[in-house]
């Protein structure tokens, strides 16, 4: 395998759940990889030495919660929602919806059919657990 992203991207954590080749984590600091093309992300963490990876759902979850604050906040009436593919992890909806308060709608595999379905919406939160999304 060749490329700029060999042992290191975010698929490569994803998917080996550590974190890239070569890279020796620090308790305390953040740390974030990219795909080749750059729109898929994952951040990650060593927390009391165990490796902590925040994937497309649980970056969802922390925007869409961030965003519901912002909005409580300032009084404005914006409809949110959090748009998953039936590959989110269901316990990542179920918080959504019950503690968060965040309406979940679910779509077909594929960043095109969340975008579409997110535009329905003032604010739509979209990642595959891949790390794709926006």
């Amino acid at each position: 395998m060749k490329g700029n992203n060999l042992q290191c991207g975010a698929d490569f954590v994803k998917t080996r759940q550590r974190p890239p080749s070569g890279l020796h984590l620090e308790e305390g600091k953040r740390y974030v990889s990219f795909d080749g093309d750059g729109d898929r992300v994952v951040y990650y963490c060593l927390r009391d030495g165990v490796f902590c990876l925040l994937d497309g759902d649980r970056i969802a979850a922390l925007c869409a919660g961030f965003i519901k604050e912002q909005l409580r906040i300032s009084s404005l009436e914006l409809s949110l929602a959090c748009v998953q593919t039936a590959y989110a992890n269901g316990s990542s909806s179920v918080y959504l919806s019950q503690q968060l308060g965040v309406e979940v709608s679910c779509v077909p595999t594929g960043v095109k059919h969340l975008h579409q379905k997110a535009l329905q919406y003032d604010i739509g939160v979209y990642f595959e657990a891949n790390g794709h999304g926006t």
